[in-house]
């Protein structure tokens, strides 16, 4: 019980949006996430970072594309410059 409140043993149906890093660990790619704004929480499992889709709301769809974009950049590669040779 929570409060007075019965746990039920089923599942609750959802949509997870699982994330593997590209550089980093899944606790990482978490920690980054969460320090970010919009602040996006969800659960590391294996290796991979699952996002909980029940508890985002369609007007906040746009703000978590953002918001992953804004890691996905973060942890690509610098390009490189370009090495001048002395003639």
């Amino acid at each position: 019980h929570v409060r007075g409140v019965a746990l039920s043993n089923e599942a609750i149906p959802t949509v997870h949006l699982v994330l593997t890093p590209l550089a980093g660990d899944a606790q990482g790619l978490a920690a980054a996430l969460r320090g970010g704004t919009p602040a996006v929480v969800g659960e590391v499992d294996e290796g991979k970072l699952l996002l909980d889709l029940r508890s985002v709301q369609p007007r906040d769809d746009a703000q978590l594309v953002i918001a992953l974009e804004a890691q996905r950049r973060a942890a690509e590669p610098a390009p490189e410059s370009p090495q001048l040779t002395p003639a």
